[in-house]
């Protein structure tokens, strides 16, 4: 069995900043002050949605 994990890692604090509008954002704890961001269908869709402005932070 495989996986394929399309993510952002990065500080916490920063993964707050850029996902602050985004309520398809699902930011998960990691140690050390970092933070994973799962790339799920529904933020790529709520990032490429091309009736919306484009989101800077991406």
């Amino acid at each position: 069995m495989s996986y394929d994990l399309k993510a952002v890692i990065a500080r916490r604090d920063l993964l707050d900043v850029v996902t602050r509008d985004l309520s398809a954002a699902r930011v998960v704890d990691l140690p050390h002050g970092l933070a994973l961001l799962p790339m799920t269908d529904a933020l790529s869709d709520a990032l490429t949605d091309a009736s919306r402005a484009r989101h800077s932070a991406f």
